[in-house]
Order: structure tokens, then sequence, then C-alpha cells
């Protein structure tokens, strides 16, 4: 009797095992399925803002889980997203309004504040 309870319960736990396993291994293959896609989008969006005219002043959106790229600044944010501006080919004294939480770029240095924001100016 004690054999037949044990053999049961061995054979229930290997069938439950077989059937959760594979739903498992899906729900895994769903999850980087979708951070590689997340990945994609971001490495698509630092080839959009190359793309894009990356003159002085050139503006686009990006979700805020994304890089900024090299040459960018972040000038207004929303709740899920940035507001990038490009710096390349700004003229000695330009200035922009950025957002006070990311690095100054190099030549550029902060001339005012206000709340959020901070000023800078580019001295070539």
């Amino acid at each position: 009797m004690l054999k037949k309870s044990i053999v049961s319960s061995l054979g229930v736990f290997l069938i439950t095992v077989s059937l959760t396993h594979p739903t498992q291994a899906a729900e895994v293959n769903q999850t980087l399925s979708k951070v590689s896609d997340q990945s994609i989008s971001s490495h698509a969006s630092l080839n959009q803002a190359q793309a894009t005219s990356s003159s002085y002043g050139s503006k686009m959106w990006i979700r805020n889980n994304q890089i900024v790229p090299q040459g960018w600044v972040i000038t207004d944010s929303s709740a899920d997203r940035f507001e990038i501006t490009s710096i390349m080919g700004a003229k000695k004294g330009a200035k922009l309004w950025i957002r006070y939480n990311q690095v100054i770029p190099a030549g550029w240095v902060v001339t005012d504040r206000f709340n959020t924001l901070i000023q800078i100016t580019f001295l070539g």
C-alpha cells in the first residue's frame, strides 16, 4: 500500500513538472524577446538621431529609458519621453536651456539656473 502511494505521488509529481516546465520556458522566451525588442528600439533611436539632421538645434523625442546619443542633450521631458536637442555644430556663444540632471557637454559652461533647468553656453 505504501509503495502504491509513493509511486502514485511520484507519477503525479513527474506529470506536474513536465506540464509546468515548458510553460516556464515559454515565459522566459517571451521576456527575453521583450528585452531584445527594447534593445533594438533603443539602438534604432540612436541610429535615427544620427541619421536625422544633427545640426545645432535639431530636436527629437525618445523614450526615457533610451540612451541619449552623444552630441545631444535633454531639453524637455514628459512622463515617459525626453526631448533631445543636438548641440553639434553650435557656434561660439550659443545658449541652450537643458534639464539639470545630465552631464554638461565638453566646451559648454553653466551660465544660469531656473527650477529644473540650466542654461549652458558654448565656449568653443
